[in-house]
């Protein structure tokens, strides 16, 4: 089973929450974790997450997986190039590996959004080729841009007792991916407990996971 979450951030243990075999996790981390930000305002050393790459390595490799390779994308924005400061804010596939054969595939400072907007062809055919044969997709913490609904099938949902799921009804702000998903008919979400990843309840709307 391939499993997708985005906005991972150093939140990895979740592999060991369902029977996956592969995840596939996609951050701005470390460059930002203001991706609408960024798009408006171009990158800053303010929001680069400097001990991130280091961190996230290092609990990876704490869960018996060893990173195999490490892929670089090429740009066309010359605003974003690395240097001594800002040294991982290049769009990056990490690519890890246990024992078992199991996979973790982290594109990390990757903006989906901003590197379509830039015509980024070679990172966002990566992801797009990712993204055709996920069988779930986590849901915890951040609602990802709805650029990513636009690329995924019906999948199985896994959600955490933690994570808000609503609009407040003063929010303006661009339709999300849980947008989308609130509009929809019945789905299937599995709700787990964001410490345990003990199954809590299986919902068919982001309503009714909102209740438990």
């Amino acid at each position: 089973m391939k499993i997708l979450y985005i906005g991972a951030g150093l939140h990895v243990e979740v592999f060991r929450h369902t029977l996956m075999q592969e995840l596939v996790c996609i951050d701005g981390l470390p460059r930002t974790e203001f991706g609408s930000l960024e798009v408006e305002t171009g990158i800053s050393t303010e929001f680069y997450r400097k001990s991130f790459y280091n961190e996230l390595v290092q609990k990876i490799n704490n869960m018996g997986f060893t990173l195999k390779s490490k892929t670089i994308f090429p740009t066309n924005n010359h605003d974003c190039l690395p240097d001594s400061k800002l040294p991982d804010v290049l769009p990056t596939l990490l690519v890890f590996e246990n024992i078992l054969g199991n996979v973790i595939k982290y594109f990390i400072s990757t903006n989906y959004k901003l590197m379509k907007d830039l015509n980024e062809s070679v990172i966002c055919n990566t992801i797009k080729q990712e993204l055709s044969n996920v069988d779930g997709m986590i849901l915890c913490g951040h609602d990802p841009q709805i650029d990513y609904y636009e690329l995924l099938s019906p999948i199985v949902y896994y959600c955490y007792n933690s994570t808000y799921y609503l609009r407040d009804e003063f929010d303006d702000s661009d339709e999300t991916f849980f947008d989308a998903l609130r509009k929809e008919g019945r789905r299937k979400f599995i709700v787990l407990d964001y410490d345990s990843g003990k199954f809590l309840a299986e919902c068919s709307s982001l309503q009714e996971v909102s209740k438990i």
